[in-house]
């Protein structure tokens, strides 16, 4: 399940919920341990997914910024309008729906790109993407070391 870099809220209650659970996680699991003066492997495991979160949420920023930059930064969409609609449900109660006018490009793979210095495009989708492949091959890279660094003993 990947989400688009549009959908704000989606997106940020994942991250933030789940940098929220891994943080409460943390803290229990370090509960019942006495305090040490070194580092230990619960706390390498608890910080890395923290990072690997925070992360996360870091490159939901960066492509959101991209997006919104791209979108503005169009020509033709330069006069975006915020449409609102409003519907009264059988209850009778009011709800607003917003949408946003899309503009139209003719060709749809140059579409709210923007050129870097080196006269590559990047893109929020490229960003997505970019993510999508780094962060488990860098995750399972991280678990393949950690796993055998702490379990070294069990295999001599």
């Amino acid at each position: 399940m990947w989400l688009d870099a549009d959908l704000v809220p989606g997106r940020v209650t994942i991250g933030i919920t789940t940098l929220l659970i891994i943080i409460t996680l943390k803290s229990s699991a370090l509960y019942g341990l006495p305090e040490v003066s070194y580092i230990r492997a619960i706390d390498v495991w608890m910080d890395t997914c923290t990072a690997f979160v925070f992360a996360s949420l870091l490159e939901f920023i960066l492509a959101n910024y991209v997006y919104r930059n791209q979108h503005s930064s169009n020509p033709q969409c330069k006069h975006l309008k915020r449409m609102q609609t409003k519907t009264v449900t059988n209850r009778g109660i009011l709800e607003e729906n917003c949408t946003w006018n899309q503009c139209s490009v003719a060709d749809p793979s140059k579409r709210f790109r923007t050129p870097t210095t080196d006269g590559f495009y990047l893109t929020a989708s490229t960003i997505d993407l970019s993510a999508r492949i780094l962060f488990p091959i860098t995750f399972l890279t991280f678990n393949v070391i950690y796993w055998l660094h702490y379990c070294r003993d069990a295999f001599i």
